[in-house]
């Protein structure tokens, strides 16, 4: 037999009550309408689920056993209802956010954790690319928000671009080096040293060629190539290589892994540092609010990028 949860549910109402005439303000109905309620079921159960010889009513086992049921409906209705108001408000999905590893690992990701403890039980799942990958993970939601150097590629019509923060990339070292040490460091300072490289195809990778192009190098001692942030902060760390690493990143954590920019003016394009999503229209609640959040963020924090 089929019983309905409304049903089951009210039963256990009158439980909780105590009685009929509260659980019917409780339920937003009469008594009289709520006794033929139970009356009917009863006829339909052919067995009593009140024993009315008690005043209160008491359950009978059939009737605690199905209060037992209507509480388990009524815990779920009320974490649905929940799960929904922190849905609509923001606080509540899967927050998938694509974007180039170094910034996004080295800040992005840094920035989570605050943003989960002031707004709820929000999930993430982060993926990287560069540029056209990036594009094309929002584009075809793969990715809610991409974070986006633009500058890079152009915004294509169909995508949106939300501006975070005016950024550029700068020659990195471990602190302590030896080139922190001239008191006049020059940009030819910079060949006496090997090289990291960054990932192919990122705006670091570009930025070091620009940066050997501009002191007519030819080829550069190459002692690492690619790999992920930690790999390159590790290795940055242990020896006398200098890399190319975004600004922010070195001023967010250069001082928890004791990397710092080298103070030497290098050519690197600035680049305006972004959310690419799609229309913000079609954004919902939880990455609008996670937009707001970054834009706060940035706000307040400022340029903290060391000079270069």
């Amino acid at each position: 037999m089929k019983l309905d949860a409304k049903h089951l549910a009210t039963i256990e109402v009158i439980r909780r009550e105590g009685g009929l005439t509260r659980a019917a303000l409780a339920l937003g109905t009469s008594q009289p309408a709520l006794s033929r309620l139970v009356s009917d079921l009863e006829i339909r159960l052919d067995a009593p689920i009140f024993d009315r010889s008690a005043r209160p009513w008491s359950l009978t086992k059939l009737g605690a056993s199905l209060a037992m049921q209507g509480a388990s409906i009524l815990r779920a209705q009320e974490l649905a209802g929940r799960e929904v108001q922190e849905f609509r408000s923001g606080t509540k999905g899967m927050l998938r956010i694509a974007g180039p590893p170094f910034f996004t690992d080295g800040v992005i990701s840094r920035l989570l954790p605050t943003f989960r403890d002031r707004h709820g039980s929000v999930s993430f799942a982060v993926s990287y690319g560069y540029g056209g990958e990036l594009k094309d993970a929002v584009r075809h939601g793969r990715a809610d928000l991409a974070i986006f150097p633009r500058g890079v590629g152009e915004i294509d019509e169909d995508l949106a671009f939300t501006p975070l923060i005016e950024a550029h990339n700068v020659v990195a070292c471990r602190a302590g080096h030896p080139i922190l040490k001239l008191a006049f460091p020059r940009p030819l300072a910079l060949l006496d040293y090997g090289w990291i490289v960054p990932p192919e195809g990122s705006p670091l990778a570009a930025d070091l060629e620009m940066v050997l192009s501009e002191l007519e190098m030819q080829e550069a001692e190459v002692v690492f190539e690619g790999g992920s942030l930690a790999s390159v902060l590790s290795f940055l760390e242990g020896s006398d290589c200098l890399t190319v690493l975004p600004g922010t990143t070195v001023a967010e954590i250069g001082s928890q892994f004791g990397i710092q920019a080298v103070p030497i003016q290098v050519r690197t394009p600035r680049r305006s540092i972004g959310i690419l999503s799609r229309s913000v229209r079609e954004l919902d609640n939880t990455s609008r609010t996670f937009v707001r959040f970054l834009e706060d963020h940035f706000r307040y924090a400022g340029s903290a990028e060391p000079l270069a």
